[in-house]
């Protein structure tokens, strides 16, 4: 599988937003995410500018891991979830962490099939 990342902060801030472009197998998946500031000066994960940039980058790499062409886009959000949140919680991200301090963001996927390509 072939991928682009793009992400770049303006102005040398944090940057929480990713877009990312998968291609395989007569596929291409266009994934933008758009992470939440956070409202809480605390942090959970270490690594990462911020925990809603942590997550953007995790979620994306997760996502990749499983991206297949047969499962809808619901069941594939669901499955790197669970990478990404096990992720969160081996980097510091407890059940104690308050529901107004989850890294979030909104998610935009556009799924494009080459009809012209074997097993699209």
């Amino acid at each position: 599988m072939r991928y682009s990342l793009a992400s770049a902060a303006g102005k040398g801030r944090i940057n929480e937003d990713v877009v990312v472009v998968f291609e395989r197998d007569g596929v291409t998946d266009l994934v933008l995410m758009d992470g939440a500031t956070p409202l809480t000066p605390e942090r959970c994960v270490a690594a990462g500018a911020s925990d809603p940039a942590w997550f953007v980058r995790r979620f994306a790499h997760d996502l990749g891991r499983v991206l297949r062409a047969d499962a809808s886009q619901e069941a594939l959000v669901l499955e790197a979830l669970e990478g990404t949140r096990a992720a969160y919680r081996a980097a510091g991200g407890s059940a104690d962490v308050p529901p107004y301090a989850w890294p979030i963001a909104t998610l935009a996927w556009v799924r494009v099939r080459d009809p012209d390509a074997a097993g699209a």
